[in-house]
């Protein structure tokens, strides 16, 4: 964890938006099951379908570019009980180099577009700011160098190739081919047409999802 300091990052964040005066505050990071979204942020911002994790922290991205904030409120408090983790380091190491990567490259992408801000990784310091620089990949082969010589003291082998492979991953696999940022620009028109679809047909819809759920619950 020398060099994949989440935990840490993630600390300085939550002392810097949580532990301190106003109550409310612009905040880099959110909490996915504690999330208030206005109307009219969902309307025009959606999920991206290709983020399976940490879709939180690209929603708030996502809606940073298209003008909103999010505000975190320091006084409303939730008990988060998660279950235990089941995957090993290594594969939770990759899952986060693929989604860093994933928004690194949507940041890289941006021009500018009508009614759109241009964001920085800066802007979400600590965390996530601090795996979307340039450092990134550095931070991605000292981490899984150190996780693999750690396997390997303990004669874990399979768990060593795998750190390892996430470096060959990181340069080969996880970094996405296309335009991230086009992608999202045509997926929120692609979202906007949707709800018009949905709001424009709303009673054959009701109908629809009202038949899913017999068939689901006879």
């Amino acid at each position: 964890m020398t060099y994949w300091d989440s935990s840490g990052s993630k600390a300085a964040a939550f002392d810097k938006i949580i532990g301190s005066e106003p109550r409310l505050k612009p905040t880099p990071f959110v909490f996915g099951g504690a999330m208030v979204i206005h109307r009219n942020l969902f309307k025009i911002v959606p999920f991206d379908p290709r983020v399976t994790r940490g879709e939180d922290i690209d929603y708030l991205i996502n809606a940073n570019m298209f003008g909103f904030n999010f505000f975190l409120d320091r006084e409303l408090t939730i008990k988060h009980l998660p279950p235990k983790k089941s995957h090993a380091i290594w594969k939770q190491l990759r899952e986060d180099i693929y989604r860093f990567l994933y928004e690194k490259k949507k940041i890289e992408t941006q021009y500018e577009v009508p009614n759109m801000n241009i964001v920085t990784p800066e802007d979400f310091d600590p965390y996530p700011g601090s795996f979307l620089k340039d450092e990134l990949a550095d931070m991605i082969f000292k981490a899984n160098v150190m996780l693999a010589i750690d396997y390997l003291l303990k004669q874990e082998i399979d768990s060593a190739r795998e750190s390892i492979k996430n470096i060959y991953l990181s340069k080969y696999d996880a970094m996405p081919h296309d335009d991230v940022f086009t992608y999202l620009i045509n997926l929120q028109k692609h979202w906007k047409e949707l709800l018009n679809f949905t709001k424009k047909h709303m009673m054959d819809v009701i109908s629809i999802l009202d038949g899913c759920e017999k068939r689901l619950n006879p």
